[in-house]
């Protein structure tokens, strides 16, 4: 008897491990054994077991299955008078239904579980079964209804604090916005859904709320935005295998090619869609494809198959009194009809669509919808502002002790500095960093610590640095930086090209809340972050005119004003720029500002390119074989002497940046303390130049690579963006682009 009672226990333990991991059909199959295998089971127990049963089934998308034995377990309930578990119950029955789109059904078992519930036991319950009554009234048609369930669950779940749940709330509210074509506010709600879910790292909800955000780019036009929206939803879904999610996702995907006007690849998606949606059983999404697969037709000239397919999907719309596509269908068929010179019939839908039209976006609704939106923000409002509150009480108290730890800390702090002792540290620590060190003996180089031990003491004089990429401009503003009396405070870079014009003030002066649109927080700007410091500007000559003139003002003023602030603030700073470009001869053409170019060039350090330096590559070699041995793990004894000879033959166009990235593939690929010369990828110059007719289009070439790295991969469209080193959606739309079909095996 004992080892039964161990069995059971362990075989339903075992189940619940599986369900949490979701691993559905073995969970399953431990739950099923236990109601087989051993006869002396409890009323409750056998309700348990049928109830996880149904539940699994239900989460596989097998809601036949799912109501076959949450049926017999409320009818063991029934007669058993086991009201909680008969709540549950009804509740997972509710949800088959459902998503089988029978949404009167669906509603019957909510409202009969929330009837069971307690309201101070079953809170969470009560919660979930007010938003999946919201969602059933919004497919019925009555959406302020709807938003009025939605946002009592909201306030049940805020309450109780599970991330989770509340995003669920979150996203369903933006889908009534949605559908009252409010864009901005759905907009809203599905990012603070999508916040939720990624706070706790829920893919299911992550991959809903991305798609949702899909259909907002969508209607507003947005499609570059929607379909990278998409990728990555559909990226989450197939490693969940959630088809009812892929289903949604290809179906909205389909949609985007439509407005575009690809209308083949449109239909091929809903095509797919509709075929997981029948396999499914979900009526609600059938309707949806049929209605998508109609309007392709009606645009390619296909008018009967369009009606059929209309018709089709009314009818699946009245079965589930689903108000709101019953009135698409109507307004699709007077299209249709219309496109058909039959006026008449085309008048008659119209008239139907109009009506229900009507009925569900009257003006009533819409101002109960946006009295509910007011008293939810006021009342979230009035919470934040009594956290505020308190939390300002609790700062109050411990103010003075914060100020005197604060005040011993920069004692400490400065004597720290001081010291000797910091001073080795910091040098040791810098010594380690890879980029933090000027490497070489050569004359040059040797030239250039000189004037680096020159200028550091001048902490006002701003200096202008030379040289080609790679060539280490910002590491010589680094160092100078290290060695002057501005040590103690930022250092930061900054880099010029990347700066769109319509962002420039803002980075480098910051702005103030609410400046602009957009402008939700205070932003402090590069010139106060680096304040009382250096900072630094690479690529200082691609700067547009109007740029150049803004930043001549605060070097001559010495003072900035943010965006949407009056005052000025002091700035005291040094200035290092930077340039791989003849500044002056931009100057002679007018393209740089003359003052602006003596302003920043007091001090001018020219770096010159590896290749004119060659004696320190094998100093270079030794320096960045040392650093990437320790960062990997892996003890280099030896370096062959045809490898320093390799290197110092050839030019470095990317000078010592490239030498680095050449050391580190070599480290990577070396498989013993030695380096020989195979682990170096030297690039060899090419003596021939190819003709016309060898020479091939970039499409040409990226179509050829993206397929042998697709076939190399078995079509495995994740391996191949990891061979071609991009991201899984690049290789999608690439794959799209070039007309690539999905390799069956």
């Amino acid at each position: 008897m004992r080892k039964k009672n161990f069995d059971k226990d362990a075989q339903d333990k075992l189940g619940q491990e599986y369900f949490q991991k979701g691993n559905l059909e073995k969970a399953v199959d431990c739950f099923k054994k236990n109601l087989i295998s051993t006869n002396q089971l409890t009323s409750e127990e056998i309700v348990k077991y049928l109830r996880n049963i149904g539940l699994c089934y239900l989460k596989m998308n097998k809601f036949k299955k799912a109501q076959k034995y949450l049926f017999s377990a409320i009818e063991i309930c029934e007669r058993e008078d086991l009201h909680k578990h008969k709540a549950s119950s009804l509740q997972y029955l509710g949800l088959t239904y459902y998503w089988l789109g029978n949404y009167s059904k669906a509603l019957e078992f909510y409202n009969r579980a929330l009837n069971l519930f307690d309201e101070k036991k079953d809170k969470a319950q009560i919660a979930a079964l007010l938003e999946m009554i919201g969602m059933l009234k919004k497919e019925l048609g009555d959406l302020s209804g709807a938003l009025e369930f939605l946002l009592k669950a909201l306030k049940k779940k805020e309450q109780l604090g599970n991330a989770i749940s509340i995003g669920t709330s979150f996203l369903n509210i933006g889908v009534i916005y949605y559908s009252l074509k409010n864009n901005k506010n759905a907009e809203e709600f599905y990012q603070k859904a999508l916040n939720s879910y990624q706070e706790v790292d829920h893919k299911h909800g992550i991959a809903q709320s991305l798609t949702n955000m899909g259909n907002v780019f969508t209607r507003n036009k947005n499609f570059k935005r929607a379909l990278d929206c998409y990728e990555q939803a559909l990226e989450i879904s197939e490693m969940l295998n959630d088809k009812f999610t892929i289903g949604n996702i290809l179906n909205n995907m389909g949609r985007i090619y439509q407005k575009k006007e690809e209308n083949v690849k449109a239909l091929e998606l809903y095509l797919q869609a509709l075929k997981i949606k029948q396999d499914l059983g979900n009526s609600e999404g059938i309707i949806l494809c049929l209605l998508s697969i109609g309007n392709v037709q009606i645009k390619t000239g296909e008018y009967n198959k369009a009606l059929k397919n209309f018709r089709q999907s009314l009818e699946l719309a009245r079965k589930n009194n689903n108000k709101i596509n019953i009135c698409k269908n109507y307004k699709f068929i007077s299209d249709v009809y219309e496109k058909m010179e039959n006026y008449k019939k085309a008048n008659e839908n119209l008239k139907l669509y109009l009506e229900l039209n009507n009925e569900i976006y009257n003006e009533e609704s819409q101002k109960k919808i946006a009295e509910m939106q007011t008293k939810y923000e006021t009342e979230k409002k009035e919470k934040e502002a009594e956290i505020y509150r308190l939390k300002n009480i609790e700062l109050g108290k411990k103010n003075k002790k914060i100020k005197k730890q604060k005040e011993i800390l920069q004692k400490a702090n400065e004597d720290l500095r001081k010291s000797e002792i910091k001073y080795n540290i910091v040098t040791a620590e810098l010594n380690k960093n890879i980029g933090m060190k000027l490497i070489g003996n050569s004359d040059s180089m040797n030239k250039i610590k000189e004037l680096i031990n020159v200028i550091c003491h001048t902490d006002n004089t701003n200096i202008l640095i030379i040289g080609e990429s790679g060539t280490g401009k910002e590491i010589v503003a680094k160092q100078i930086h290290q060695l002057s009396k501005r040590q103690k405070n930022n250092f930061y870079g900054v880099n010029s090209s990347a700066i769109p014009e319509s962002l420039f003030e803002s980075e480098f002066f910051g702005h103030e809340k609410n400046a602009f649109t957009g402008a939700n927080n205070t932003h402090i700007g590069w010139f106060e972050v680096a304040n009382s410091g250096t900072l630094f500007l690479d690529e200082i000559g691609t700067m547009s005119l109007d740029q150049q003139v803004k930043l001549l003002r605060v070097l001559e003023e010495r003072k900035i004003v943010r965006i949407g602030s009056h005052k000025e603030i002091p700035i005291d700073i040094r200035i290092i720029s930077a340039t791989n470009i003849d500044l002056y001869k931009k100057v002679n053409l007018h393209k740089f500002r003359d003052d602006l170019y003596h302003r920043l060039s007091t001090f001018v350090i020219q770096i010159p390119p590896l290749r004119q330096r060659k004696e320190d590559i094998p100093l270079l070699l030794e320096h960045f074989v040392k650093i990437f041995g320790t960062l990997m793990n892996k003890r280099i004894n030896k370096i062959e002497k045809n490898v320093s000879k390799a290197l110092t033959g050839y030019d470095f166009p990317g000078n010592v940046r490239e030498l680095k990235n050449i050391v580190e593939r070599a480290i990577i690929v070396s498989d013993s303390s030695t380096l020989k010369l195979k682990h170096f990828a030297i690039p060899q110059c090419e003596d021939t130049i190819p003709t016309d007719s060898e020479i091939i289009t970039l499409a040409e070439m990226e179509k050829d690579l993206l397929l042998r790295a697709l076939h190399k991969t078995g079509f495995n469209k994740n391996q191949a963006a990891k061979l071609l080193g991009v991201e899984r959606r690049v290789v999608f739309r690439k794959m799209i682009k070039y007309g690539i079909e999905k390799e069956e095996k």
